[in-house]
């Protein structure tokens, strides 16, 4: 029998794997009582100038969500707790458990079910531990200590539904081994919903909190967020002998490659970068990583649902429908694998690349959203909670299961743009896949050419570059006019025909003429423009959009030069000194 060991998809609760777990909900009295709770001192909550309002009420929100069909949170009760703008940024609701949490150096995580529709701004919601050591010298300790303070890594924002927060927690210990006499006793959480200073806010606002649980399970319950990540996406990189440099995918014996940002942990080119591959056939990713000891996982949306779903079988392959296609480790006990189901002796394997994965026979053709990722033994497409700190990180870019055949039309004003070979009309005109094509800009009398733009996709009319789920339904290339040749010819990369339909659009601008003035060198010399040669006293005709940049100086031996434009006489000004 084959068993998931870990299952993510939108909004569906995970499994959570825990040796041991702590549930807290309102349902039932599983916690001793309810208050709440402020660090700074001198707070109205502590002085007793103010009571703070936190109590169980019913659940704000039971709606069913479209993708899975269940609601997220069917709980009938839940804690409310009025955040208060005359607290500290530490005020929150404070759970006094009934039985104590063991806090030692081993890693726990904290999952909090959390509706904050009215939360003024996103910020991070934070969990206080108070408690007391359980070593004699500590017996002094009385329980109302301030244990540990767990943040998330991310800001939560204010939205609608309940959200899955997770936090990590752990304490430091005095022995070198763990046991019954060392470790941390956790007496009550302090879920603290906002952790911004609240001076600036108007007015109070409620936070509902439910399902409160502790395990050893970093990953969320669940998620709504559009491929989601455990950090910002603008997190710094934080390694300096570590680096992810670039991905890359070989196809068909083309090599594809995308490029990392530098100094990120989250590199989104779903906008530039467009890997292709053919339905039923064997692609092999590949990682240009710096470092040692780190691991490489590759996803893929198949179903174009904003989640990279995913589920691993017990002999270390992905399950059937799973989204992760590729991976060179995971520990499941004390077996490390390979998504081919090959074993290897450690998590250490990132320079011996991932295995190969086959697209699917029935994928439809299409744009999908595709995620390489460079971890420690995690298979959560999010990543770990230790994915910065570890040197680790994500490139996402987008992947082209594509036919044979692109569809290419072209529309523009004052001219034409037509097949190169026979100057016949590109309406309705089919191209061969990825292949280049040459194609010829023919303004009309009184414009010039000013390059063009040209989208290539499966819904290039779509009047939004970007679907709900923030993939692009059409890459954008602009070609500038410098680009052109001198007869009008441009030759269409391969890459650019690519998609199911690529369209063309001409930017053809109204020609003004313009006088090529030479000064020195024996009046030598001239400017190159469009790949023709102009002299001087040469009239050139250019777009109201010249700049002169867009011109290169005919060297002269023996001479520097200097060009300029005056728009008010309509000259182009090159001068020659004798250099230096």
């Amino acid at each position: 029998m084959k068993k998931n060991i870990l299952f993510s998809t939108a909004l569906m609760f995970l499994g959570l794997a825990s040796s041991a777990q702590t549930t807290i909900t309102f349902d039932s009295e599983d916690y001793k009582s309810i208050t709440v709770y402020d660090k700074w001192e001198e707070s109205p909550f502590r002085t007793g100038v103010l009571n703070g309002s936190v109590a169980v009420t019913e659940n704000p929100d039971l709606s069913v969500d479209e993708v899975t069909g269940v609601a997220p949170n069917p709980t009938a009760n839940v804690l409310a707790l009025q955040r208060s703008r005359f607290g500290s940024n530490t005020f929150g609701a404070r759970i006094n458990l009934k039985e104590p949490i063991r806090m030692t150096k081993q890693l726990q995580y904290i999952h909090v079910m959390a509706y904050l529709k009215d939360k003024p701004a996103g910020s991070r919601l934070m969990v206080i531990g108070l408690g007391k050591r359980v070593e004699e010298s500590w017996s002094w300790q009385t329980g109302e200590e301030e244990q540990f303070w767990a943040v998330t890594n991310t800001d939560v924002a204010p939205k609608e539904g309940w959200q899955d927060v997770v936090v990590g927690f752990k304490g430091f210990s005095y022995s070198k081994e763990e046991n019954a006499d060392s470790g941390i006793d956790i007496y009550s959480l302090v879920i603290v919903p906002d952790v911004r200073s609240p001076h600036a806010d108007k007015a109070d606002w409620v936070a509902y909190i439910d399902e409160i649980v502790i395990d050893n399970n970093p990953e969320k319950r669940f998620s709504a967020d559009k491929y989601a990540l455990t950090y910002d996406k603008d997190a710094a990189y934080t390694r300096k002998d570590r680096s992810f440099n670039s991905v890359g995918l070989i196809s068909s014996g083309v090599a594809y490659t995308s490029t990392a940002t530098s100094g990120k942990v989250y590199t989104d080119n779903t906008a530039v970068s467009v890997f292709s591959a053919k339905a039923g056939t064997d692609v092999q990713p590949t990682f240009n990583y710096s470092g040692a000891w780190m691991s490489a996982y590759v996803y893929v949306d198949w179903n174009n649902n904003g989640k990279f779903e995913y589920a691993v079988n017990d002999d270390g392959t992905p399950a059937a429908g799973s989204e992760i296609v590729s991976y060179n480790a995971v520990q499941i006990g004390d077996t490390w694998y390979k998504s081919d189901g090959t074993t290897t002796d450690n998590g250490n394997t990132i320079g011996s690349g991932v295995p190969s994965f086959a697209i699917p026979a029935d994928t439809p053709a299409g744009l999908y959203r595709m995620r390489y990722k460079v971890d420690w033994n995690s298979l959560d497409p999010a990543g770990s909670d230790v994915i910065v700190t570890d040197g680790g990180g994500y490139v996402d870019l987008m992947l082209d299961v594509n036919g044979d055949k692109v569809s290419v039309s072209a529309s523009q004003l004052n001219g034409d743009i037509v097949l190169a070979a026979d100057e016949s009309a590109l309406q309705g005109y089919v191209a061969n896949y990825a292949e280049p094509l040459k194609v010829k800009d023919i303004p009309a009398p009184g414009f010039v050419q000013n390059g063009f733009d040209l989208k290539y996709g499966y819904n290039v009319n779509a009047i939004e570059q970007f679907d709900e789920n923030g993939n692009p339904n059409w890459i954008l290339v602009n070609i500038p006019r410098n680009a052109i040749a001198a007869d009008g010819t441009y030759t269409i990369p391969a890459e650019y025909i690519r998609g199911s339909q690529v369209s063309i659009k001409g930017d053809m601008q109204q020609a003004y003429p313009y006088t090529v003035v030479v000064a020195g060198a024996k009046r030598k010399g001239g400017i190159v423009y469009g790949g023709k040669e102009y002299k001087s006293g040469k009239t050139v005709y250019v777009s109201q959009f010249f700049t002169v940049a867009d011109a290169a100086v005919l060297d002269v031996d023996g001479y520097a030069s200097d060009i300029s434009l005056d728009a008010q006489s309509k000259t182009i000004r090159v001068e020659y000194k004798k250099a230096k």
